[in-house]
């Protein structure tokens, strides 16, 4: 029997909790970007008007540092900040097998 709301069980989502746990200020702060260019476009800008886009960039930052910190203090190697799948330089991820000739 299936469960009627088993769509709302984050276990059955796709993607790790890192990605759906970026993915809420990434959204916050393209939403507030739009508000900000509607701001500026709209109104004679006001030191006020910019607040929400830096607020979403710094829990970006924050999230983003919190998160390379606490993988890093768990297994004390650079290469444990970057979770698999987020390599940032070309070549192979450190999960997948390396091809010899």
């Amino acid at each position: 029997m299936t469960r009627r709301f088993a769509g709302l069980d984050p276990s059955t989502w796709p993607g790790s909790r890192f990605d759906w746990a970026f993915s809420v200020p990434a959204t916050l702060l393209v939403a507030a970007g739009y508000y900000d260019a509607w701001i500026d476009r709209h109104f004679t800008p006001q030191a006020w008007a910019h607040a929400p886009s830096q607020g979403a960039w710094l829990l970006v930052t924050l999230l983003l540092t919190g998160t390379a910190l606490a993988r890093w203090l768990r297994d004390r190697r650079p290469e444990s900040i970057l979770p698999d799948g987020y390599l940032l330089i070309g070549g192979p991820s450190r999960s997948s097998p390396t091809v010899t000739s």
